[in-house]
């Protein structure tokens, strides 16, 4: 069974508690092949003010480049149950 998901969701159980890159490699521990993208994609919420998704993106660059997984906005998750 492949699992794949761009949010953290898991079987009609919100797991918002457990969105960051290390929660999300502990939770799925027990699993094969994991992958865990991150995306950092919350500038649009700063649309009202150009200045502001400006300063943002700059915020969010620096933590691409810094490698920061933890404070990614979105992550995409790909993985394959041990058992299949």
């Amino acid at each position: 069974m492949l699992l794949r998901f761009s949010f953290c969701y898991t079987r009609a159980i919100h797991v918002f508690d457990r969105c960051t890159a290390q929660s999300l490699e502990r939770m799925l521990a027990g699993w094969r092949d994991v992958q865990i993208i991150p995306f950092y994609r919350g500038a649009p919420y700063f649309g009202m003010s150009r200045i502001l998704q400006r300063a943002y993106l700059a915020y969010e660059n620096e933590l691409e480049r810094r490698g920061a997984r933890n404070l990614a906005t979105h992550y995409l998750v790909i993985a394959m149950r041990a058992d299949s």
